[in-house]
């Protein structure tokens, strides 16, 4: 995670003549407050700090990220420049909604719109993070009937020492049959059955094309 920042760092203290590992802790807040200069995010800077202060030797044993000075210079990034929002605002889940109504029933869809809409419903039905929703196996899926349960037992950006596996459930929805993510996702499976000839394609999400790998967080 910090190969990128520390060799920004070591480029720079390169052309300065500097050994980055013991350099003094002026040169770290010039360092920082050039990229500031640049127009780099505070959390950007932030991360870097961490780089450098995972490697440097410190200073008077404190770590070099904690320094009065450089923590003194980060409140000033901080200030001239406060992390914005990451979403700026919202999209109306009512628009999507309507247009899961008019597809039509799952056994009129094509494999890929069926795909997209069960991924859609478990995104809003679940407020799952799309690296979870890659995470979901049929080998850990629970089924009964009204509610359908899938155990994680992989560690998730989530996860916390001593806690519980993440577990997601799904409930019918007996509103409107279009729109039930369990009634889709049975069928789903149901339909991608032949797809699943090897052991890696026991997770959920499976690609509409090629060998129908599973997809990766980005994909979906």
């Amino acid at each position: 995670a910090y190969a990128s920042a520390w060799k920004g760092w070591t480029g720079w203290c390169e052309l300065g003549g500097l050994d980055p590992v013991s350099a003094l802790v002026e040169r770290v807040v010039d360092y920082l407050a050039e990229l500031a200069g640049q127009g780099k995010s505070y959390s950007t800077i932030n991360g870097i700090r961490s780089a450098i202060s995972a490697y440097h030797n410190g200073v008077n044993g404190v770590d070099v990220g904690q320094h009065a000075l450089v923590t003194k210079v980060m409140t000033g990034i901080w200030n001239s420049n406060p992390p914005k929002p990451k979403y700026q605002g919202t999209w109306d889940v009512d628009i999507v909604l309507k247009h899961i109504i008019s597809l039509g029933e799952n056994s009129l869809l094509p494999d890929k719109a069926l795909t997209h809409k069960l991924a859609t419903l478990l995104a809003l039905t679940t407020s799952s993070r799309v690296s979870e929703l890659a995470l979901l196996n049929l080998e850990h899926m629970s089924d009964k009937g009204n509610e359908v349960t899938f155990a994680i037992p992989a560690v998730t950006k989530t996860s916390r020492k001593g806690s519980k596996p993440l577990s997601i459930s799904i409930h019918r929805f007996e509103s409107d049959g279009k729109l039930c993510p369990v009634r889709c996702l049975q069928h789903y499976i149901h339909r991608t059955t032949s797809w699943r000839r090897t052991s890696d394609q026991h997770a959920l999400l499976l690609s509409t094309i090629g060998a129908h790998k599973p997809v990766k967080p980005s994909t979906i």
